[in-house]
C-alpha cells in the first residue's frame, strides 16, 4: 500500500492536510482528544519517510503523555508503509531516541 493511501485511510481530511503540508515549520492547535498526536506521529513519519533526518525534526507536545505517545507512534505509523524495497532512512526503532 502507497504512503498516500495509508495517510488518507488512518487520518482525518484536516489531519491529512497537516501531515503532507510541505511549511517548514507547523503549528497544530485543536481542542482535546481531537488527534493531534496522532497527526504529529504521522508527520514525523512521513518526514523521515521523505528523507529528512530523525535528528533534524523538533516536535513539541502540551502533555508528556502526548510527548510519550507520538515518540512510541511515529515508528510505528511509518512501519505500516516500508517495504523491503523502499526502506526509510534509519531503522523505525531509533528515531525515538530522547
Amino acid at each position: 500500500m502507497e504512503i498516500d493511501e495509508i495517510l488518507k485511510k488512518n487520518l482525518t481530511d484536516e489531519q491529512y492536510a497537516a501531515v503532507v503540508d510541505r511549511s517548514r515549520y507547523i503549528l497544530c492547535l485543536a481542542c482535546a482528544g481531537s488527534g493531534k498526536s496522532r497527526t504529529l506521529a504521522y508527520k514525523i513519519a512521513y518526514l523521515i519517510s521523505k528523507g529528512e533526518s530523525p535528528e533534524s525534526i523538533i516536535a513539541f507536545t502540551f502533555t508528556e503523555k502526548a510527548a510519550e505517545w507520538t515518540r512510541s507512534a511515529a515508528p510505528s505509523a511509518a512501519s505500516s508503509w516500508t517495504t523491503p524495497s523502499r526502506r526509510t532512512p534509519s531503522s523505525p526503532s531509533s528515531w525515538a531516541r530522547r
